[in-house]
């Protein structure tokens, strides 16, 4: 029983700090466009602080360490649950960073190229970012194998690598990433389909608040699809690489 109620204490923790994030985001985007679109946002606070900005660059962070943190102790045991909230996710993020750092060079770079093609005409600039694109869905996959024992290790930064893990990997990943762009696509929708309803609402502020919750409501479920997402490829990696 203790374990149930510690698992729930952990969801409810997860989607209060996504449920701020999602806040922060909106009222900044509120802030940004929410006069050309202003349907789609919840209307901004008056005076946006640096103090919204720097919580919001935490709890990315914090989600960051959280998410790998989640995919180490996976790597330990299947039936993990999802980590507590602590201060060991932003030292996860530290230990991170240095591939993260060393891999996004190469996607920058290849990005700035790709932008040099557009001479060539869409077809061919289409087709190298589409390239750019699932390079990119690997390179995670090698982040998540980093998280086993973030461990700085020269295999993890050499281009061998992830051709090991695209030879190793490509089908079973294909069909997992199919899978959560499906979720998220549905998602997406069934959020999309319950807004249109709100208008039945007459009231301005419950109605404010009720899109509120729906997209706390809906960042939780896409952070759920992510750790399943990282479930998944978690299970493919032990099974190609133990």
């Amino acid at each position: 029983m203790n374990k149930i109620t510690d698992n729930i204490f952990r969801h409810i923790t997860l989607f209060s700090i996504v449920g701020i994030l999602t806040i922060i985001i909106n009222d900044y985007l509120a802030f940004i466009v929410g006069m050309e679109i202003p349907k789609w946002f919840v209307s901004a606070h008056e005076n946006l602080s640096a103090l919204d900005f720097s919580i919001g660059v935490l709890i990315l962070i914090f989600l960051c360490g959280y998410y790998y943190k989640y995919a180490n102790d996976l790597f330990k045991d299947d039936k993990a649950q999802i980590p507590e909230a602590s201060l060991n996710c932003f030292m996860v993020f530290v230990k991170m960073l240095p591939i993260t750092i060393f891999w996004n060079i190469y996607i920058f770079a290849a990005i700035f190229v790709g932008l040099g093609l557009w001479h060539l005409g869409t077809v061919p600039s289409n087709i190298y970012f589409i390239i750019i694109y699932w390079l990119i869905v690997f390179i995670n996959v090698i982040f998540i194998y980093y998280a086993k024992e973030l461990k700085l290790s020269k295999e993890f930064f050499s281009l061998n690598m992830l051709k090991t893990i695209i030879i190793k990997t490509f089908g079973r990943v294909c069909a997992v990433l199919i899978e959560v762009i499906a979720l998220f696509g549905l998602t997406v929708y069934l959020l999309y389909q319950i807004y249109n309803h709100l208008t039945i609402i007459k009231d301005h502020g419950l109605y404010l608040a009720t899109v509120l919750l729906g997209l706390c409501c809906g960042a939780y479920i896409i952070t759920l699809i992510h750790i399943l997402y990282i479930k998944k490829i978690v299970r493919i990696l032990k099974n190609k690489f133990n």
